[in-house]
């Protein structure tokens, strides 16, 4: 061999050499390591997508708890007076409390006053699965009795899929102010996972 083929040859496999040095240093340290970040932050942000919609479905509790455990709710499922409708159950009713679907029912599962709203909180919709005027026992939302609490402590909440997309719902026994039965039915509330809402998650 000549000195420039010789110098070539070194040089050629010092190339070499590093490429595989570096091939090894990215497939056994770099890239694992990576996977194990990716990983991680893609758990980071399942949990954080999780937890807002928790805190969602606990919200929506909340106003359900207010609407369910209360005398005039209470009284109006027997006796379904207008002056219970013309203050509580109107049009305001939804954007005020960022809900699209407000139902209730009386403990046979008929019911008594329910409407659904479209994610601009005024048009009209009609809903799957709440497009009935009796809901069976085994539907979803009334599956909140346990004989392990009280009845004021009983609720459901979650994502339910409905014609207009996923649903976070809420529901509760219908009771009096004190939190005492017997229980009248069941209150349900909903909201769309509309783009706004999934916004405010993000």
């Amino acid at each position: 061999y000549t000195l420039r083929t010789r110098i070539l040859i070194i040089i050629m496999s010092v190339f070499a050499l590093l490429g595989a040095t570096t091939y090894i240093v990215y497939s056994q340290v770099l890239l694992p390591n990576l996977l194990t970040l990716e990983r991680q932050q893609i758990n980071a942000n399942v949990l954080r997508v999780v937890h807002a919609l928790k805190n969602e479905q606990q919200h929506l509790s909340m106003i359900v708890n207010d609407w369910s455990t209360w005398d005039d709710t209470y009284d109006y499922i027997i006796n379904k007076n207008p002056e219970y409708e013309s203050s509580n159950l109107i049009d305001s009713t939804f954007p005020i409390n960022k809900i699209n679907l407000l139902y209730l029912l009386n403990d046979s599962g008929s019911k008594v006053w329910g409407k659904a709203v479209a994610e601009d909180f005024e048009t009209a919709l009609v809903i799957q699965p709440f497009d009935q005027d009796l809901f069976s026992a085994d539907f979803p939302l009334q599956q909140y009795a346990s004989e392990k609490t009280t009845l004021h402590e009983q609720q459901i909440s979650g994502l339910l899929m409905t014609s207009a997309g996923p649903m976070i719902c809420a529901a509760r026994p219908i009771l009096a102010s004190n939190g005492n039965g017997p229980s009248h039915g069941t209150l349900i509330m909903g909201r769309i996972l509309s783009d706004e809402l999934i916004r405010e998650i993000s």
